[in-house]
């Protein structure tokens, strides 16, 4: 069956529409989306359809109302009259298609606390919230809840404890598949079992099913699986058996069900104004979240080859939709194209009598895919009688992706042709598993153009006055060797920038003490524009390119490929692009890939070479976020510097650490190994920390069902901390990721427009503190072994000892100081095993020998003392001034 499209244009009215009942409405790309909670049923929902009618997919998310006793969930909610739930778990989500399928998803609330959690601008304790606190009152009976910073259902202390919840639908639902996902750290122990049952009854006497998870089992381990099944409701328990003395926990826990939902009246959106009555039964919690999601689908005038007649086209063949095959985009049929992944190209091709397509500058395709393989482009082309082909490129999805492209500057009165082409990565070679690709709805239409605005730099950028004259030649100046130079600064993509943004940005990394960018996507002819502009202010850049012509080891899918790219286009360009900055000074280094694997590392020894042999004074680095990569390149290749980015701020802790308890040894633990790899081979180490976060996302379809996601931004004290703490165990560089956000809800160091904030004022009084000892810490490495050497009473403060590296070394001993807490101070002892000698602030300039207790660290920050004579303290300082000194005069007009 066609979807009806909807209008760009009645979206927007639609939208407007929403907004002014006081409803949140968003139109995705390729549909509409309308979404509202009720914090009090029954109620009523108005949504304009400006187009024909449509079906749309219907998500009901349960709310509860917590100031009820006992505790009352969403029960019986009812869509003009078609009722959609029964007794809907918190927080769980019923999904109905319009296909007459539907899923449904419930997390147990057994799970890592994310944390910071601030309501109101107020830090709250994460259990207060419904997410963590169902475990009290979504089981059938009280169930027994364990642990620290997280929840954990405890299924057996000494005696078997059960968990019993029950998942209910109206008769017009049916359960056709329920799966049960969990983590269980003691299952693979001996005598470790949890049992899984289904009762039909909630006295759980008439056993549907059962499976045991555990060692000799069918499942070993989580998720099981009960297919076949045709039930409304089940009572699903679980239990579990172990030795004495043994305890069983599950977390990460999560039920889904599929289910059929043919029997289901569902609403239709007719064209206009649709009212629709939202109401739940009397001992409900009155509370739930609706959302309705429709797709686009072009309309019928504007669909030029749906595949509904023969097929035209060569390379694919014509496929009846259906459950098994995929449902076609529009109409009952799509194409589909099966080749071999062979490394070799694959068209499907149309050949045309020179029909005129120029009434039309807009075409529009379906596409999907099945099974992938590497591919350097796939492309959809038009020829025209006296042209070649041109192209556009689509990106197939694993559900269809209709995208369209403009083609007004295309030839198209004579088009002879049109081809959907793959463009095979060389060497790829899987013979046992082809290439599916889906095609559909190729759609031709005009479009009146609406120029897109051009984006204005902010007035305070726009209006910025440069006090440097960047014109003047060059002062020449010394390049300094890259290990004895502490990078201050952030990761940006720089080179995409106008001068007058790069003239302020420079100026305002200048004021909060940067000195260094390290560039992403560069351009050669970009860096050579904006290196004056970096030079003037003090500022060097690391550079890294953007594609094969811009001097970046780009990420092919074989080692054919990727030696093709070095040799046929790297290494050319790179003999003739270097020469020409060697010892700038401006440039530190070039980097010439980021985030590879073991092998692509050692593929890297010719363009380390050269590169070594045109420009030895700015040695080539990669960027790394693989230990065992970096371990590789380190070997074969012996780097003077590796950077290492590495983001420990997660709101989901199926990602990565959710807390400031779990995300600060996580990333302690990251920067020592990387400091401890790169100490192996002498090379120094550079940390890329985290500035960036994303709004908390909350996708409702499998297999997020609303579980919370993306990355939290730092807090100004974690900005700090991540400084700190890298130093403290050894790095000799910071470059932040990353300087401003490219999309909305997104944080970065500033805001968006280069709007300042906490986090970059915090930035700039971190690199004022290191900017003082910088010199000192090129000259230092950690001093295992002499863990003893100076000892904090605070366990939430770092004492590491450092010595100096040869051929720096003395008697002296250096102790670096490190807070792990972002949010609040800490107050603590040193103890410095320091005999006769005296224990000198570094950062502070003054002796502190006798000020060594109750001392007070703002969150996350740091310092570093030395331990040694008054001419090793004034040795220091002589060497810390004289360089600062030289590098200030670098920055000076």
């Amino acid at each position: 069956m066609k979807k009806s499209s909807i209008t760009t244009a009645g979206l927007a009215l639609g939208a407007l529409t929403l907004l002014a009942a006081g409803i949140m409405v968003c139109a995705p790309a390729n549909g509409g989306e309308f979404d509202r909670s009720f914090s009090t049923l029954p109620g009523e929902i108005e949504i304009e359809n400006p187009g024909p009618p449509v079906t749309p997919t219907v998500y009901v998310v349960g709310m509860p109302d917590q100031s009820a006793d006992p505790v009352r969930k969403a029960k019986g909610i009812a869509l003009n009259g078609v009722r959609l739930s029964e007794n809907l778990l918190s927080e769980s989500v019923l999904i109905l298609r319009p296909n007459g399928t539907g899923q449904w998803g419930y997390h147990t609330g057994f799970d890592i606390f994310r944390e910071p959690q601030f309501e109101d601008g107020r830090r709250i304790d994460p259990r207060t919230l419904v997410e963590y606190g169902k475990w009290r009152f979504d089981p059938v009976a009280p169930v027994r809840c364990v642990g620290g910073d997280m929840n954990l259902l405890r299924l057996f202390e000494r005696r078997p404890l059960a968990a019993t919840y029950q998942i209910a639908f109206p008769p017009s639902i049916r359960i056709r598949k329920l799966r049960v996902s969990s983590n269980c750290d003691a299952l693979g122990g001996d005598g470790v079992f949890v049992q899984v049952r289904l009762y039909a009854d909630a006295e759980r006497e008439q056993l549907i099913a059962e499976q045991t998870v555990g060692r000799g089992q069918l499942a070993a381990r989580f998720p099981v699986e009960f297919a076949d099944l045709d039930h409304e409701q089940v009572f699903l328990q679980l239990s579990a058996e172990a030795p004495a003395g043994v305890a069983v926990d599950l977390y990460y826990t999560l039920f889904e069900a599929e289910l059929d939902t043919r029997q289901v009246v569902m609403p239709e959106l007719k064209t206009g104004m649709n009212r629709l009555m939202v109401r739940d039964d009397p001992n409900s919690s009155h509370r739930a979240r609706l959302v309705f999601r429709w797709e686009d689908r072009p309309s019928a005038d504007r669909i030029w080859d749906d595949f509904e007649q023969r097929l035209q086209w060569s390379g694919g063949r014509i496929i009846e939709g259906n459950d098994d095959e995929g449902l076609p985009f529009t109409g009952r049929r799509f194409v589909r194209a099966v080749f071999p992944a062979n490394g070799r190209d694959h068209a499907l091709n149309r050949s045309l009598p020179g029909i005129d397509m120029s009434p039309h500058n807009r075409i529009g395709v379906a596409t999907r895919v099945i099974r992938s393989a590497p591919m350097r482009a796939i492309l959809l082309g038009i020829k025209n009688h006296d042209t070649h082909y041109q192209y556009v490129r689509p990106r197939p999805g694993t559900d269809w992706n209709f995208e369209t492209f403009d083609i007004s500057s295309f030839r198209r009165d004579r088009v002879a042709a049109m081809n959907l082409y793959w463009t095979a990565q060389p060497g790829f070679d899987r013979p046992d598993e082809p290439c599916i690709y889906d095609l559909d709805s190729v759609c031709l239409w005009h479009e009146d153009a609406v120029a897109a605005p051009a984006k204005a730099l902010a007035d305070h950028v726009a209006g910025h006055i440069a006090s440097d004259d960047e014109d003047r030649p060059p002062l020449p100046r010394d390049v300094p060797p890259i290990q004895d130079w502490f990078p201050m600064g952030i990761y940006d993509g720089i080179c995409s920038r106008t001068d007058q943004e790069c003239r302020w940005l420079f100026d305002q990394m200048r004021r909060l003490h940067m000195n260094a960018v390290y560039v992403s996507n560069g351009t050669l002819d970009a860096l050579e524009r904006i290196l004056p502009l970096a030079e003037a202010r003090g500022i060097r850049l690391v550079y890294q390119g953007s594609g094969e012509g811009s001097l970046y080891y780009e990420h092919l899918a074989t080692p054919q490929a990727r030696r093709q790219s070095l040799d046929r286009v790297i290494l050319p360009r790179a003999a003739e692009a270097v020469p020409r900055l060697a010892g700038r000074w401006g440039l530190a280094a070039w980097s010439l890939t980021e985030e590879i694997g073991p092998d692509l590392s050692r593929e890297l020894g010719d363009y380390y070479q050269l590169v070594r042999r045109l420009a030895p004074a700015q040695p080539p680095t990669v960027l790394h976020n693989n230990l065992q990569a970096a371990l590789a390149d380190l070997e074969a290749n012996r780097p003077l510097v590796v950077t290492h980015d590495f983001y420990p701020f997660f709101w989901s802790p199926r990602s990565g650490p959710s807390n400031p308890g779990r995300s600060v040894p996580y990333y302690r633990g990251r920067v020592r190994s990387y400091e401890e790899a790169c100490r192996k081979y002498g090379a120094r180490l550079w940390i890329m920390p985290q500035a960036w976060g994303t709004a908390e996302s909350a996708p409702l379809d499998p297999p997020h069902y609303g579980y919370r996601g993306g990355m939290r931004t730092p807090e100004p004290g974690e900005i700090k901390l991540q400084g700190w703490v890298a130093v403290a165990e050894g790095a000799v560089g910071i470059l932040f990721y990353a300087a401003l956000p490219t999309a909305a809800g997104e944080r970065q160091l500033w805001d968006a427009d280069w709007t300042e904030t906490d986090n970059t004022r915090a930035a700039g009084e971190l690199f004022e503190r290191l900017s003082q000892i910088a010199p000192i810490l090129c000259r230092l490495e950690r001093a295992d072994g002499e863990e003893e050497f100076a000892v904090s009473s605070n366990p939430r403060v770092l004492a590491h000892p450092f010595a100096k590296r040869a051929p720096h070394e003395d008697s002296s001993r250096y102790v670096l100081l490190a807070s792990l807490d972002g949010f609040g101070p800490q107050r603590f002892d040193v103890t410095i095993q320091r005999g006769s000698r005296r224990v000198y602030d570094l950062v502070a300039r003054q002796d502190v020998t006798d000020s060594l207790r109750g001392i007070e660290l703002p969150p996350g920050e740091g310092g570093l003392l030395l331990v040694g004579t008054p001419a090793d303290y004034d040795a220091d300082c002589r060497l810390i001034d004289s360089l600062r000194n030289i590098r200030a005069a670098a920055s000076t007009p």
